[in-house]
């Protein structure tokens, strides 16, 4: 069958965010995508959450950086850099006005930036009660505004983000059923890279969404 563009763009991060998995365990790509569950299994340290009474956002630094300099900080990169068209930026050029952004996970076009919130894909919350918590602040600042990763961080409307929140696979699923297999890998990626575990029910979500690739 034909594939939609936005089904096209789904397949490549896909398939960008499984050939990351499959090097970082060193295990052969599955033969069918049924075997999904099979590659990510072992991909994560399963424990229970730490620390989730600590946890402050401040500990993953005071906001978004601007790493290179160009007085654009993390958010109006991935502004800049998800919009499907050239964005407006404001009048002193730092920060973003307006482009065209279509959420990978509900289909929701929109044109005005300050509609829009950065999610961090493995919320902050979450990363901290799953390891992040023993990290160095540098380390912590790093995640926190992670630009090298495609999926680590994502322009999505703010009413999604915060019906989100720092919830994890098993409390909250993208609304499109056909997302939850790039959801599920995208996840499990960033959580491996990372470093951070997952939690026996946040695992047992992660294999029914795999089983849905």
């Amino acid at each position: 069958p034909t594939l939609t563009p936005m089904q096209r763009t789904s397949l490549r991060r896909y398939r960008k965010n499984l050939r990351s998995i499959l090097a970082y365990q060193r295990v052969a790509e599955p033969a069918k995508s049924g075997q999904l569950g099979e590659a990510l299994r072992g991909a994560l340290r399963i424990a229970a959450a730490s620390h989730q009474d600590t946890y402050d956002r401040s500990a993953f630094g005071a906001g978004w950086t601007d790493a290179n300099g160009d007085c654009r900080n993390t958010r109006a990169e991935i502004l800049i850099a998800e919009s499907l068209v050239p964005v407006t930026m404001s009048s002193t050029g730092c920060t973003v006005a307006y482009g065209r952004w279509v959420d990978r996970w509900s289909g929701t076009v929109t044109t005005t930036a300050h509609a829009l919130d950065i999610d961090h894909t493995v919320p902050l919350a979450n990363a901290w009660r799953s390891g992040a918590w023993s990290w160095t602040s540098a380390r912590r600042v790093a995640y926190a505004n992670d630009l090298a990763d495609n999926g680590h961080l994502i322009a999505i409307p703010a009413s999604e983000n915060r019906t989100k929140g720092d919830s994890g696979p098993e409390e909250w699923r993208p609304p499109v059923r056909a997302d939850w297999c790039d959801y599920a890998v995208n996840w499990t990626h960033i959580k491996a890279k990372w470093g951070l575990t997952a939690t026996p029910d946040e695992w047992a979500a992660l294999e029914t969404m795999a089983a849905t690739c």
